[in-house]
């Protein structure tokens, strides 16, 4: 992915600093359900195409994909990259029936993209005093992903990664803005910072 920001060095400290406090509330919300410690990483902060987005997929598989698109002061769509392994062991955590079938895990993971996806985009917001309406998440395949239906040609990418204690499991949470609003992003970064 090209790593080339659009937003200078200070501005992304800030960002990465943001994103650690929206995780970990994400953490925290998943945590108290299924009492599990989550496990976090740093936040990582870089610019991709579509082509490079579409390369991060395919080095994501197995995993399940959801979406969540988001509008306000900055629109754009947020990704849940859930690891197929450990989904029917966190299932169980969450009080889902058992064993868990396929539609049972597509609830799982749109439930999973609700708390994880959600928070750390209203975190994110919240902090950067914002507005944000997020819509109801939705499964998909990458590889039925068309270029064409990219309305832009660099995104910023926020990734996340939530790891469980004790339970092969992983979630990636990527947070896509386009040209706009990476430029109003980094207009609410510089009023924080002055």
């Amino acid at each position: 992915m090209n790593n080339h920001l659009l937003i200078n060095e200070l501005q992304r400290d800030a960002l990465q600093e943001i994103m650690n406090i929206s995780m970990g509330q994400a953490a925290n919300a998943l945590a108290q359900l299924i009492n599990i410690r989550v496990i976090l990483s740093i936040p990582k902060i870089s610019m991709t195409t579509p082509d490079g987005l579409q390369s991060f997929y395919h080095a994501a598989s197995p995993h399940h994909f959801a979406r969540q698109s988001f509008l306000g002061d900055m629109h754009g769509e947020v990704i849940s990259v859930i690891s197929d392994e450990g989904c029917k062991e966190l299932g169980e955590a969450m009080s889902y029936d058992q064993p868990m079938d396929a539609n049972s895990v597509n609830e799982l993971v749109l439930e999973l993209t609700n708390i994880l996806a959600g928070a750390c985009l209203k975190g994110m917001v919240d902090q950067l005093g914002s507005r944000l309406h997020l819509a109801a998440p939705s499964l998909f395949e990458p590889e039925q992903q068309l270029h064409s239906s990219y309305n832009w040609h660099h995104a910023l990418l926020l990734e996340i990664l939530f790891a469980l204690e004790h339970i092969s499991f992983s979630s990636r949470v990527v947070i896509c803005l386009d040209e706009a609003s990476i430029a109003v992003l980094a207009g609410k970064l510089n009023e924080m910072l002055d």
